[in-house]
């Protein structure tokens, strides 16, 4: 016998193994376990021991195959068949619960409910929703129980009056529950359909049969199947258990952390498989098993050469087809919005039928500012029309917008569950690239299982006659009540939830996340009624912690918990404290030992290490970057989202593509070798080259943008414009500063309405909301900046609004470009008839302090204290703020005098100022950095040192270098793509 074989023969030297050795060959037993997986673990061992040669399967029944067989074996089934009966399927439940809310509602007289408890009466006659459907249905379990407890003829428990005050609750909650069993029972009669629960208590087992049941006495007992009939061929043999009085308890290990206890794990089953096991006799249990352990146990397994299979339910409704029927529910409910369309162009099955036209698609809904999400599809679907007719959309897209928009209405409209079958077989056809579903084992079983779902209400149509629920959303709603469990991978470490492995035959089991909190789930309340309830009736759903840990210690069981686990902070289970005691610093060292063979920190203690260097790591990383690295590796639990050694500072640009880059961008012109910048764009080269070089390529996502902001900026400028414009026309403004509230009105709603419809058509129709509410406030705060500036600016006459201006930058080899919102000008015939301006940038909303266009050190040495606090900014430049000092420095340099230079920010109100105005009327104090143009000195030396520097980095070829320091990064749009600061961002 070999090694592996002894192991598996040591398992039948355990109390059950030595159970079933006994009577396996009496063909007349069956052994019962809690799950089918710990059945047919049993099966398998039984085989792998070499001790026998063949087992029957069908011997080896988990808790829900064995009542099958108890409620209908060979005879019964024969009998059911004669009579015309069918068993009961998921779908019956869902048509029981419809009939059941048609009779709260008093449809059929002849079985009507009142629940007092449970489903009490809507107000007004409101109609029952899906949530009620799923609420009788996920009852269904509960009321095998509450039935079972009727028939036994228990005497309930009153106690007190006081108590029966008490609980009266609970009393009507039982008394709910009954007549809903009545109503399930008599529904099934009616329609001539069995269900083996109900059978099982029924009948008892066919002669010449009994059954040997692991863990299964509180099952039983609570379905009412005959445990203390006095012919009951039902055992439980209490012996079959291992009795920690007179064996030692299995071993228990703390960590620190959840990761630190899945690679222990993970490297201990390397070395075993590496000492002769194979995979599939090596078990994980894992308490309350979620995705995202799942995740982190596929993920560390991979890093540790082990290959897994997690046998773990998922809803249907969760699968990749029960998400594509999720993205088709989500767009009939809200319109193809961009996240309706996002969750269908998800599916690369979907979207390679025709990338081109899921790519328009999502541009037309951006630019046409389709609302998303949105609460009413006919309101989409509106704009979406609207954006066709205004020409947003080419007549192909618009074609293929219809044929979707039809094909997804005529799925979630569907008014019987045949037409609803037939709706989905045309939209995958038409839109899904069935084959690549089908590829994939996983997604082609569960839509296989999901579709045999559907046919399975097709088939029941006659049941389900109601005028009151979807069939889509009934479909839906019956998808999430119905688990698809994988197949499990050929020879394959096997995870299971702890839930499901009592029992089990493994050679070697890890139980990991075993704290107080992750066991206490499972040996509490396991029936399907309500604690308190089971607890009123008495009815024992509870195990004990010595039962659990002995069904999980059958073979090499080892136990553990982490501290810090991905459920939050746990503590040990006491049962477990002489264990954690007993030889804890040899604990402590081993799991050290095993921790240090895991590869990720094999790698770790190479990049710490100041003596040996792996080959792999990049010669240029510098001391502060080392040291980063290894602050992620140790972040948790960061440090294994990322492969590190691929992060180092980005190589610079080939030559042919910086150039390209250059001339695409008009960022440099090659006849001087001179760079060009804007005053925004001059601000990102300053703070990182990376984020220039994004911006200046448009790299920021467009769908991830919100412009509204932005939207209602631009529709303030321009309407401001015309404004201006037309009171220069009015003969009764002209001749004087003032204008009355009529004129302004008048003027307002001519150029406001102009200026809307010109954006409604560019911007799309999904901005009438947003742009129409904001007229009155838009009136009120154009009306003030009007005023201002026409007290403010009296001398002066108006240059123009956006006025290009460009400078050369000899000696710092520069050119600067931009546009300035609004000049005014006047002629001073004492200087020389010298042309002096003001200089006005219009925000929507923020504007600059005065402490940022000021130099670093005189933040607060300004003349007039804005009182604001100094920003705290990691940026290289020794002035923040650059647009107006750089365009104030613009006009000096061309010949002209600034005698005012200000931010007015429109939705505020008011104004901050670079260079103050020389004449402010009452009521309008402006913040300021300077007085004069002449004590701008110091400032017009930085920017010229900003902009030599900037050009200088461009001609060295400095396109794509990093911010020196993160705290550059806050506001910056680029984060997603960036690979330096923000790699160890989950």
């Amino acid at each position: 016998m070999d090694r592996r074989a002894a192991r598996y023969a040591e398992l039948l030297k355990t109390p059950i193994g030595s159970d079933i050795e006994r009577y396996v060959r009496d063909n007349t037993v069956i052994f019962a376990f809690p799950s089918q997986d710990a059945a047919d673990s049993w099966a398998r061992a039984l085989l792998a021991s070499k001790v026998f040669k063949a087992v029957a399967l069908d011997r080896f029944l988990g808790f829900e195959p064995l009542l099958r067989t108890i409620g209908l074996d060979d005879e019964r089934e024969r009998e059911s068949e004669r009579a015309g009966t069918r068993m009961a399927q998921h779908a019956d439940r869902w048509a029981w619960a419809i009939r059941a809310l048609e009779s709260l509602k008093g449809s059929e007289a002849q079985h009507s409910l009142v629940l007092r408890r449970i489903l009490p009466t809507l107000p007004g006659g409101e109609s029952y929703s899906i949530s009620h459907l799923l609420r009788l249905v996920r009852l269904v379990p509960a009321l095998y129980e509450i039935d079972a407890y009727a028939r036994q003829s228990r005497k309930e428990p009153l106690g007190s009056a006081e108590k029966q005050r008490q609980f009266a609750f609970l009393r009507e909650e039982l008394e709910d529950l009954k007549a809903l069993a009545r109503h399930y029972r008599d529904f099934l009669n009616d329609q001539n359909i069995i269900d083996y629960h109900f059978l099982a208590q029924d009948q008892s087992l066919s002669s010449g049969h009994h059954v040997r049941a692991y863990g299964l006495k509180r099952d039983f007992a609570r379905l009412g199947l005959g445990i203390e009939h006095e012919q009951s061929r039902l055992y439980f043999p209490e012996s079959a258990l291992p009795d920690f009085s007179e064996i030692r308890l299995p071993p228990y290990i703390q960590f620190d952390s959840a990761i630190d206890e899945i690679e222990y794990v993970f490297a201990s089953i390397s070395e075993e498989i590496e000492q002769g096991l194979e995979p599939e006799d090596i078990a994980i249990s894992v308490c309350r098993l979620n995705p995202q352990k799942a995740a982190w146990i596929r993920q560390i397994a991979a890093d540790c050469g082990v290959p897994v299979s997690i046998r773990s339910g998922s809803p249907l409704s969760s699968t990749p087809f029960g998400r594509l029927l999720r993205a088709i529910q989500q767009a009939s409910r809200e319109g193809l919005t961009l996240d309706a369309l996002d969750s269908l162009a998800a599916f690369t099955s979907i979207q390679n039928r025709d990338p081109e036209a899921w790519r328009q698609l999502r541009i037309t809904a951006a630019r046409a500012h389709i609302p998303s999400p949105s609460p009413n599809a006919a309101y989409v679907h509106g704009l979406w029309k609207e954006s066709a007719q205004i020409g947003m959309s080419v007549l192909n897209l618009v074609q293929k917008y219809d044929a979707l928009w039809k094909d997804i209405t005529e799925v979630a409209q569907s008014k019987n569950f045949s037409g609803l079958y037939l709706a989905i077989l045309r939209f995958l056809e038409r839109w899904v690239d069935t084959t690549k579903l089908s590829a994939e084992s996983y997604t082609d079983r569960s839509m296989r299982m999901a579709l045999d779902e559907l046919q399975a209400f097709v088939e029941r149509e006659d049941a389900f006659q109601t005028s009151h629920f979807s069939p889509f959303e009934v479909y839906l709603a019956a998808l999430s009540t119905k688990n698809y469990i994988p197949v499990m991978a050929e020879n394959a470490v096997r995870v299971f939830d702890f839930g499901t492995t009592a029992g089990l035959a493994a050679i070697s089991q890890y139980i990991i996340g075993a704290s107080q909190d992750g066991l206490a789930a499972y040996f509490e309340n396991q029936t399907a009624l309500r604690s308190e309830l089971a607890s009123l009736l008495g009815l024992d759903g509870t195990y004990r912690i010595e039962e659990l840990v002995a069904l999980h210690s059958l073979g090499d069981a080892h136990f553990s918990f982490a501290r810090e686990s991905f459920d939050g902070y746990e503590v040990a289970h006491p049962f477990f404290g002489a264990a954690l005691a007993e030889n804890a610093n040899a604990m402590r060292n081993g799991t050290a030992s095993v921790l240090s063979r895991v590869p990720r920190r094999v790698e770790r203690a190479i990049w710490q290490s100041t003596t040996m260097l792996a080959s792999d790591t990049p010669l240029a990383l510098t001391k502060g970057q080392k040291q980063r690295f290894s602050e992620g590796f140790s972040a948790f639990p960061g440090h294994l989202a990322f492969d590190t050694r691929t992060y180092a500072h980005p190589a610079p640009l080939d030559a042919p593509i910086a150039k390209r880059f250059l001339k695409a961008t008009d960022s440099f012109d090659f006849d001087r070798d001179f760079a060009i910048f804007s005053p925004h764009s001059l601000r990102d080269r300053m703070r990182c080259g990376f984020r220039w070089f994004a911006s200046r390529i448009g790299a920021a996502d467009m769908y991830a943008l919100d412009d509204l902001s932005m939207i209602l900026g631009n529709f303030l400028h321009t309407t401001y414009q015309r404004i201006i414009r037309a009171l220069m026309q009015h003969a009764s403004a002209s001749t004087s500063s003032e204008v009355t509230d009529d004129i302004f009105l008048d003027i307002f709603k001519q150029a406001a309405k102009t200026t809307a419809e010109e954006m409604f058509a560019s911007k799309g129709p999904g901005i009438r909301p947003a742009l129409m509410t904001y007229f009155d406030r838009a009136r009120h705060r154009l009306k003030t900046l009007q005023e201002f500036e026409a007290l403010a600016f009296q001398p002066y006459r108006r240059e123009g609004f956006e006025l290009p201006f460009e400078h050369v930058f000899d000696s710092e080899k520069a050119i600067l470009r931009g546009r300035i919102d609004c000049i005014f000008s006047r002629i001073d015939e004492s200087a020389g008839n010298a042309q002096c301006l003001v200089i006005i940038d219009y925000k929507k909303n923020s504007i600059p302090k005065a402490s940022a266009m000021r130099p670093r050190g005189q933040e607060s040495s300004g003349v007039v204290d804005d009182s604001d606090d100094i920003e705290d900014t990691a940026s290289s430049m020794a002035v923040q703020e650059l647009q107006v000092p750089l365009y104030a420095l613009a006009e000096e340099l061309d010949g002209k005098l600034v005698e005012g230079a200000l931010y007015w920010s429109i939705e505020k109100a008011e104004g901050v100022a670079y260079i103050a105005p020389p004449a402010l009327p009452p009521g309008y104090g402006l913040a300021k950095a300077f007085k004069t143009a002449s004590e701008t000195a110091d400032v017009r030396a930085v920017l010229r040192q900003t902009l030599a520097a900037a050009s200088m980095a461009v001609r060295n070829g400095e396109l794509i270098d990093l911010a020196l320091d993160r705290a550059s990064c806050g506001d910056c749009p680029f984060r997603a793509l960036c690979r330096y600061w923000y790699f160890l961002e989950s």
